[in-house]
């Protein structure tokens, strides 16, 4: 019977000895995990975010102070980019005040 495994403390020693390897890998893989779904939370969250601070056609008529029109004729002569959001045109505040330095720089 010298071939089966015993229950001797020495073998118990050695099944001991590995739980603390299999706890730690387990553990790193988790804590890695949890820093991964972080960091793209924290991705998502800025990108939402960015979405947030898209203006309506209305709001960028109001913050260069001309009609709803005007803004479509800018847009119509690709002067001024949207972005598509479900149907909906929104504009990013970059490109609104890229649009008024571009035009600050043709009347000057």
């Amino acid at each position: 019977m010298s071939d089966q495994t015993s229950d001797t403390p020495e073998s118990r020693k050695e099944d001991r000895a590995g739980l603390p390897v299999w706890f730690f890998l387990t553990a790193w893989i988790v804590l890695t995990l949890i820093r991964a779904i972080r960091q793209e939370n924290e991705r998502l969250l800025e990108r939402h975010q960015q979405m947030e601070a898209l203006l309506s056609i209305e709001e960028v008529a109001d913050v260069l102070g001309v009609s709803k029109r005007t803004v479509e004729d800018i847009v119509s002569s690709e002067r001024l980019k949207p972005i598509w959001v479900k149907g909906q045109r929104r504009f990013h505040p970059d490109a609104v005040d890229a649009y008024l330095r571009s035009q600050a720089q043709n009347d000057g």
